[in-house]
């Protein structure tokens, strides 16, 4: 974030001046790469596609929120039956619910006709929705097993949701932080893979 806003290297405790001063030949510098990547006849696939270790913390992330949603969806299926959803209304809150319910009736109306089915509502929700349902009082003995306590699950997301929601905004990540995500991410995974298989 630093190289890409241009900010000299201690530039919190620089006076106004000293920071312009150090902060204008950054600039050119971005501004310079910026007209070079316009004339090059060739795209940079790394700036595209983001480098192979960011590539590989995206995929690992959209395999972990996508195995957690099954597991969620499936766990308070079992556990509530019809009553599932309301009780995910319940752990998350009617003012979180609303907006989850108004993503999905947007979403329906935006792509009327690729419609195949009802989509179900935890496909609108957020990795830190997930583990809010997961830690709810009521439902935390259907996942208390996979866990040491509920502060191994909170570590584990707290490691992979700030780097999904930099994924998210286009946003640089730290390598350090992509691999620490990437660490949790195979945590779940294989705690999630050894639980009987879930229902597709």
């Amino acid at each position: 974030m630093q190289t890409m806003h241009a900010l000299p290297e201690g530039w919190e405790t620089l006076g106004y001046d000293d920071f312009l001063d150090e902060r204008r030949p950054l600039m050119a510098q971005i501004i310079r790469r910026g007209f070079e990547s316009l004339a090059s006849t060739e795209p940079d696939l790394e700036q595209i596609d983001g480098t192979a270790e960011e590539r590989l913390a995206w995929s690992k992330i959209e395999t972990v929120e996508l195995a957690l949603r099954r597991l969620v969806e499936t766990k308070y299926r079992a556990h509530w039956r019809e009553r599932a959803e309301q009780q995910m209304r319940k752990a998350l809150g009617d003012e979180s619910w609303k907006v989850i319910e108004r993503n999905r009736e947007k979403h329906a109306k935006q792509y009327a006709a690729a419609q195949s089915g009802e989509r179900s509502v935890l496909d609108y929700t957020y990795l830190s929705q997930l583990t809010q349902m997961m830690l709810a009082s009521d439902a935390w003995e259907l996942f208390r097993h996979l866990f040491r306590d509920k502060r191994h699950l909170e570590d584990l997301v707290k490691a992979i949701a700030p780097v999904r929601n930099d994924r998210a905004h286009f946003r640089v990540v730290p390598l350090l932080e992509l691999r620490r995500a990437q660490v949790a991410c195979e945590d779940l995974l294989t705690m999630i893979q050894n639980l009987e298989p879930l229902a597709p």
